[in-house]
């Protein structure tokens, strides 16, 4: 679950540990220009926090794809509180936006989702970035709100070595038909892009 936390990093650079008892295996920027760097923490100690990081443990097809975790210690790192979460219900298709106190905000009662051979992933993932791609056409100049979680079975899309998940607009918005984003109307992509980054997003 969730503890209600986003955390970021103080400084240029914060170590990031696969366990506290151990060395750094990787280190938290506090800008990027993929953004990634506000994160929800799942787990809270005294002196540590796990949180959700960008990126999976590996491409589909040489191991586990899983979006990754890592722990952070809680001296390197500022607080803010969660103020949103994001719900997605494929079965139900419905979308959420869920207040502190339990309000229901409905964004959208269909969408697109991904197909069985390119499924969305689901789980606990959060907002990464919220950025406008004019090049990407079918977006009709919406933004896009990329999530920290990739996809389960795609290696790379597009020709990049990624294939990153993300909310964002299309024509074609309903029944499972995409490449495993979730396709919404104008209406409902132009308000999750008003959610700060590091907003958690649970797609079930």
């Amino acid at each position: 679950a969730f503890t209600g936390d986003l955390v970021r990093a103080t400084a240029d650079l914060a170590p990031i540990f696969a366990d506290p008892a151990g060395e750094p295996v990787a280190a938290l920027p506090r800008d990027d220009a993929y953004d990634g760097t506000t994160l929800p923490v799942v787990e809270r100690q005294e002196h540590w926090v796990r949180v959700l990081l960008a990126g999976r443990a590996a491409v589909p097809s040489q191991g586990d794809p899983a979006q990754v975790s890592g722990w952070l210690r809680t001296a390197d790192l500022e607080f803010s509180a969660v103020s949103q979460t994001i719900e997605v219900d494929i079965a139900a298709r419905t979308l959420d936006i869920v207040g502190l106190d339990g309000a229901r905000e409905r964004v959208a009662e269909d969408f697109a989702w991904g197909t069985d051979a390119t499924p969305t992933p689901r789980g606990r993932t959060f907002v990464m970035l919220v950025r406008a791609e004019p090049s990407f056409g079918y977006t009709r100049g919406h933004p896009l709100v990329y999530l920290g979680v990739q996809s389960p079975t795609l290696d790379g899309f597009g020709g990049a070595s990624v294939a990153v998940t993300a909310f964002h607009y299309h024509d074609d918005h309903s029944g499972a038909i995409s490449n495993g984003c979730v396709r919404l109307d104008a209406a409902a992509i132009d308000r999750l892009a008003t959610l700060p980054t590091g907003t958690p997003v649970v797609i079930r």
